[in-house]
């Protein structure tokens, strides 16, 4: 077999072509054509144009195939999705930084959540304590009794004067928690109190005790006393009082928050027996008859001041602040007035109880607290 060259009759494309094919297909732009004698002689007759044509054919093969090529490219791009920005920049990443950085994402996105959940739950918890706070109005100060009435005039006038007491409140049961610890104490953290529908007692106030624990007269019930009061505007005015130990129910509160656990303010309280009601402090609120816990000294005189009887019983004497020894009678009557401290000599399991004893001393008479052991004494009142 033997190969000539030829020109391409369609694109001038220089081809190698077997001289005995009868036909022969363009390579460069697919054309098929018939091979004669006179194309084959066409090297041999005009080698030089032959040639130039040649080139010439070649040449405009090439720049066709090259702008086929670039219309196959446009034609693809235009298809093709183009890459974004974040792409491009992805590709710059292996595998495993990408997993990595989908990873941290992920988190973050995670972490963000959770904050907007927990934002929504402290919302949720505060919106519920303020409603749980709202207090009901309160009573016109007319409306409420101020004084216990001594004479029929007086009785005429409580009628007029005292509040008037709902048929729904008068068969209303209170109920009885003693693990409040009252007196305007939150019963956890900080949280406000709640006192409404709490029977509980009115009691002297460790500050108003102080007329108490400065005379031998403490025995005198008509010292302990619980003021009572009526609003007038933003004040309050004192307007009578109540025995001590008296059992009321809490109908309203009304309460601001002072400092750490402990709130200011004043109650609607009624009294269990006759239902009339009264304004009192807080502060004279206890749920806790701390003057029946003859085998708890310990918590009543932790919660209120209360009387109390010596009669030495356990195997330890009483002793002063120095923690000397103290002879005193049996049967003397003492004002308890809280529990002993963590200093100095003293010891608690022994003589745990601190109290005021009025008699003659060493340097004339008067009050000197002492401290004693809570079996030698017995509640009075």
């Amino acid at each position: 077999m033997k190969l000539v060259d030829a020109a391409c009759p369609h694109c001038g494309a220089s081809l190698k072509i077997d001289s005995d094919s009868k036909n022969a297909v363009c390579k460069y732009c697919g054309a098929s054509f018939l091979i004669d004698d006179e194309v084959k002689h066409v090297r041999y007759d005009n080698a030089e144009e032959a040639g130039y044509e040649f080139e010439k054919g070649r040449q405009r093969a090439k720049e066709e195939a090259r702008q086929k090529a670039q219309a196959e490219r446009r034609k693809y791009s235009q298809t093709e999705p183009k890459k974004t920005h974040y792409a491009a920049r992805t590709t710059q990443y292996s595998e495993p930084e990408r997993t990595k950085r989908r990873a941290g994402i992920g988190c973050l996105g995670w972490l963000i959540v959770f904050l907007v959940l927990g934002l929504i739950i402290v919302f949720s918890v505060y919106s519920r304590s303020g409603r749980a706070k709202k207090q009901q109005p309160e009573l016109p100060a007319a409306a409420v009794k101020t004084a216990v009435p001594e004479s029929t005039e007086a009785k005429e006038e409580q009628k007029q004067t005292s509040a008037p007491v709902k048929e729904s409140e008068e068969k209303k049961d209170g109920v009885r928690n003693e693990s409040k610890n009252g007196r305007g104490r939150s019963d956890r953290g900080r949280e406000e109190p709640h006192y409404v529908g709490v029977i509980g007692y009115a009691a002297v106030d460790f500050p108003q005790t102080y007329k108490i624990e400065n005379t031998d007269q403490f025995e005198d019930e008509s010292l302990w006393t619980v003021p009572t009061y009526r609003k007038d505007k933003q004040f309050w005015e004192e307007t009578g009082s109540l025995p001590h130990k008296t059992e009321v129910i809490v109908r309203e509160q009304n309460l601001k928050h002072e400092k750490y656990g402990n709130y200011s303010g004043y109650l609607l309280v009624e009294k269990t027996d006759d239902g009339s009601q009264y304004y009192i402090d807080v502060k004279n609120f206890i749920t806790k008859p701390y003057w029946t816990y003859q085998n708890d000294l310990r918590e009543a005189a932790l919660t209120g001041d209360f009387v109390a009887r010596y009669n030495q019983v356990s195997d330890y004497y009483p002793v002063d602040s120095g923690a000397d020894k103290l002879e005193i009678p049996n049967g003397t009557a003492v004002l308890v007035t809280g529990v002993t401290g963590t200093g100095g000599k003293f010891n608690r399991d022994e003589t745990g109880i601190e109290a005021i004893v009025w008699k003659q001393w060493r340097n004339g008479y008067g009050g000197v607290k002492c401290h004693f052991n809570e079996k030698d004494l017995t509640i009075t009142y």
